[in-house]
């Protein structure tokens, strides 16, 4: 999830426990309750945003293909936006290309929107 969203995943793990960065030179650690409840609250959180993400991207590929639609927009034209489009019927259970799903690549397609 971390990769489709290009999110440091050392980083989102030691936001939950810096011990789990550490983990490469530790051969077994024993997890509290209270680590794994921040750790499945964490997950949780993860799939809220990319759902929210994708949706962004689902909702602006649809405009696309609206707005091309009616410019009658030639088809190399619109290849640019493949990976855009290409997401328009994706499930969010569906395992998905990394960095498909970056923060910065939505704010750039939204602003270019505008």
């Amino acid at each position: 999830m971390c990769n489709m969203m290009s999110l440091d995943l050392k980083k989102t793990l030691y936001e939950v426990h810096p011990s789990f960065v550490e983990l490469e030179r530790i051969k077994s650690m024993s997890i509290s309750d209270s680590t794994l409840d921040r750790l499945a609250g964490k997950l949780h959180a993860l799939n809220q945003e990319k759902k929210q993400r994708l949706r962004k991207l689902q909702d602006l590929g649809s405009t696309l293909i609206e707005l091309w639609s009616l410019m009658d927009t030639p088809l190399d034209e619109q290849k640019c936006f493949d990976h855009v489009t290409s997401l328009i019927s994706v499930s969010p259970n569906t395992v998905m290309p990394q960095g498909c799903l970056a923060h910065d690549l939505i704010e750039k397609r939204l602003r270019s929107r505008d």
